[in-house]
């Protein structure tokens, strides 16, 4: 298979003439560490989060019904708001990776605070549409740009971030 190739950008927007190779075991990783992120860990070991598939974003938000994922908490935001944002989040990197421009207004993506049940369901069931079109992108790419390698390992970074909030706000809610 052919290296995966990485444009190195220069802030000015010109493309500097030399390509660095981006290989698959790299992607592959990267992959890897998404799926534990969104899934819990895939095999008896984990990159970062407990040992289980129960560790991931997705069986942490199945532990939460509509009513207690629309507590108020301590902390501001519900975990409605916190899995709408990393929905809205996730959408705009995949706007991004497909070369589409998206009205980022990162405000509104917090204005969901409270969900009825089949609003919940249809927000997983969103959160897992985004999350398999962004594994689906990075499996299929073969040219990246610096800041396209760079927005990819955000979102792990920052639905990490938000896994992470979510599981303190369990604390504070019922569940």
């Amino acid at each position: 298979m052919i290296p995966r190739r990485v444009s190195r950008i220069r802030r000015s927007g010109e493309a500097a003439s030399m390509m660095l190779p981006v290989n698959d075991v790299y992607w592959d990783g990267f992959l890897n560490v998404l799926a534990e992120t969104f899934e819990g860990a895939q095999q008896e070991w984990s990159y970062y989060l407990d040992q289980n598939v129960n560790a991931g974003l997705f069986a942490t938000l199945n532990n939460f019904t509509a009513r207690s994922a629309s507590q108020p908490t301590p902390l501001g935001s519900s975990v409605a708001a916190h899995a709408e944002h990393v929905r809205f989040h996730l959408a705009a990197t995949n706007a991004a990776l497909r070369g589409e421009t998206m009205a980022l207004d990162w405000e509104r993506s917090w204005d969901v605070q409270e969900v009825s049940e089949e609003a919940w369901r249809e927000l997983r069931g969103a959160l897992h549409d985004e999350y398999h079109e962004l594994r689906r992108q990075v499996a299929s790419r073969e040219v990246w740009d610096v800041d396209e390698v760079g927005g990819a390992i955000a979102e792990v970074t920052h639905v990490a971030y938000h896994l992470a909030v979510i599981r303190q706000l369990a604390k504070f809610v019922r569940t």
